[in-house]
């Protein structure tokens, strides 16, 4: 805790990254083919790690996907 009995500045930082983390891990990349059904669907921070491990993979898979009529979102809680 910080002199005046408020959080630190670092508390304050890990509790927006969790927070970040938290909304990540809520929303999801839904990947629907043609027909509209559900292919893939993971947290949007997965996505996140996956395209920065493999960024030329991603975008090769974004673009066979886009190109084959496939659809790709992003659903909020409660949004279906």
């Amino acid at each position: 805790m910080g002199a005046d009995g408020g959080k630190s500045v670092i508390d304050s930082i890990v509790d927006g990254v969790r927070e970040v983390v938290r909304l990540g891990n809520a929303n999801r990349v839904v990947v629907k083919n043609g027909q509209g059904d559900k292919v893939v669907e993971v947290p949007v921070t997965a996505g996140v790690v996956v395209g920065a491990i493999a960024p030329v993979a991603t975008v090769a898979g974004v673009l066979v996907a886009l190109a084959g009529g496939w659809t790709i979102d992003v659903e909020q809680p409660g949004s279906e």
